[in-house]
């Protein structure tokens, strides 16, 4: 239960901290709230992949806590079981969490974050297309802005000005969202530049503009929307080197996490009934800032992209660290 119920509240956080990134478009462009949530849907392998290891870890740290505080761990010692084999279970299952984490960080990760900014654009470009009001100006990308000035007062269509950074003018008499919503029909218009010293304009007849088509070159893949097979060939490149220990970094927490827990479980009966949690909560909060802290430092040169492995390392110091403690303890089994 405290696997389900972690894992849940991660998920839904990590949504919730993206829909929170995406509320500008959702007020810019009117975008449909239930849509944009179907397209966040595409995210949840990224998430994945950071909300697991948080779930696993508080899992087997209370598991193995309660088995500890009951004296469970102390008889099984005390009639032969090994730490291996009481260790069994949670490896079995720490083992299976990795290689499903794996192929998620292969096949899902990547996949989904492009997907999710694609689908989100076309989102965007129909709403942009369909919501253009008189009176309204809107940003189609970073160099294109669409401008509908007020109706004309001698009752014909209002016409549309398109302004192409830095120097570019498109004046249109009339213009009309193309089938689809993703661009505009247009007609009666002409180009010029606003330094008439450079050239003279062109008119035209009819015309088109795609939106989508000049939106579409903002979604450009980068390391985090890459396999990890790609990663892996590419890892001459900084950016694709952090993302490749990254995704390793987390899956292979997995493996660590159940040995530093089972380590880590209280042994006495005494113990207060929340201590587990509570040592589960302190070491989840050690492997997240460590990880968090060799990220950075990476971006920064501080460190080589193998620090984002300062979390893991941190796992195997919880297990040693208690084992040798137990160790020289004298009078236990």
């Amino acid at each position: 239960m405290p696997f389900l119920a972690l894992l849940t509240i991660g998920l839904a956080l990590l949504i919730v901290n993206r829909l929170l990134k995406v509320l500008p478009w959702l007020f810019e462009f009117n975008l449909p709230v239930g849509d944009v949530a179907g397209v966040l849907l595409y995210l949840l392998p990224s998430f994945l992949i950071f909300a697991l290891p948080i779930a696993a870890w508080v899992g087997w740290m209370v598991g193995y806590g309660r088995l500890g505080t009951e004296g469970e761990l102390t008889a099984l010692a005390s009639v032969g079981a090994s730490p291996l084999r009481q260790l069994k279970p949670a490896l079995v299952s720490g083992l299976v969490f990795a290689v499903a984490a794996m192929a998620v960080c292969q096949w899902g990760y990547g996949q989904g974050r492009l997907r999710f900014q694609t689908d989100l654009a076309a989102l965007a470009n129909r709403a942009l297309g369909q919501s253009l009001q008189p009176g309204t100006v809107a940003q189609a990308d970073d160099d294109l802005w669409l401008a509908v000035p007020n109706a004309d007062p001698a009752g014909g269509e209002p016409p549309l000005f398109i302004v192409r950074e830095p120097d570019m003018v498109l004046s249109v008499a009339t213009a009309r969202a193309a089938p689809g919503g993703a661009g505009f029909d247009l007609a009666g218009g002409m180009i010029y530049l606003r330094d008439a010293t450079l050239t003279t304009f062109a008119t035209f007849a009819t015309g088109a503009i795609d939106i989508a088509a000049l939106r579409a070159a903002d979604v450009r893949p980068g390391a985090r929307e890459q396999e990890l097979v790609v990663l892996w060939a590419g890892r001459d490149r900084l950016d694709y080197r952090i993302e490749l220990h990254q995704r390793l970094a987390l899956s292979f927490s997995l493996l660590l996490a159940p040995v530093a827990a089972f380590a880590a479980a209280p042994r006495r009966s005494r113990s207060p009934r929340g201590w587990a949690m509570l040592l589960a909560l302190a070491g989840l909060a050690g492997y997240y800032a460590l990880f968090t802290f060799g990220k950075q430092a990476a971006i920064k040169g501080w460190l080589p992209a193998v620090g984002l492995w300062l979390g893991n390392i941190f796992l195997l110091a919880i297990a040693a660290g208690f084992i040798w403690r137990r160790q020289n303890r004298p009078g236990l089994p």
